[in-house]
């Protein structure tokens, strides 16, 4: 199964779920959604993105590893000696809206998605390969670990390399085969 690599420039956006907001009297509720309002425009460039990275691929199968870094426009208020972005949005409302936007795009259920590596820089980092904001994801077959005791990824595994692991994912994401990005 080879690794899909997909780059989605733009301004990542938030998704949330929904909350129920007490409408009138007798227990009635109105479920209001808490995403971002950029998010239906959002999850369209990252699916559009999606597509053409498939090309006329099948949707994959089985259990899946998902990489993505997103990067995120610094704050003119916030020093540059802040490399990392530990404040809003959350890493895990980013991540909700990529996996649902590759739904029936990449996979046809973000169930699929068996191992996680997830990271947010600030667009720019000088070891990042994303100048602008936007975010770099990849999809493919899980570690193996349970075949090589731990230690070795499986050929094209979209799980990223230890030395990547290392630099928060700035390194860049390496197929086991060699190849890269």
């Amino acid at each position: 199964m080879d690794v899909i690599e997909i780059r989605v420039d733009g301004d990542p956006q938030t998704q949330a779920g929904t909350r129920a907001v007490p409408v009138g009297g007798g227990g009635r509720f109105r479920h209001i959604s808490t995403g971002s309002r950029g998010l239906a425009f959002w999850r369209q460039r990252i699916a559009d993105a999606a597509q053409a990275a498939m090309g006329d691929r099948p949707l994959l199968e089985g259990p899946l590893a998902l990489s993505v870094v997103f990067s995120l426009q610094r704050p003119k208020s916030r020093p540059k000696k802040h490399r990392w972005p530990d404040r809003r949005p959350d890493l895990s409302k980013l991540l909700r809206a990529v996996e649902d936007a590759l739904s029936g795009v990449v996979y046809a259920d973000d169930a699929q998605v068996c191992q996680l590596f997830v990271s947010k820089r600030y667009a720019g980092a000088p070891e990042l390969r994303l100048p602008r904001p936007g975010a770099w994801i990849m999809v493919g077959p899980l570690l193996r670990d349970h075949e090589s005791g731990g230690t070795a990824r499986a050929q094209g595994s979209a799980v990223p390399s230890s030395a990547t692991e290392r630099d928060g994912g700035s390194a860049g994401f390496k197929p086991a085969s060699g190849g890269g990005a």
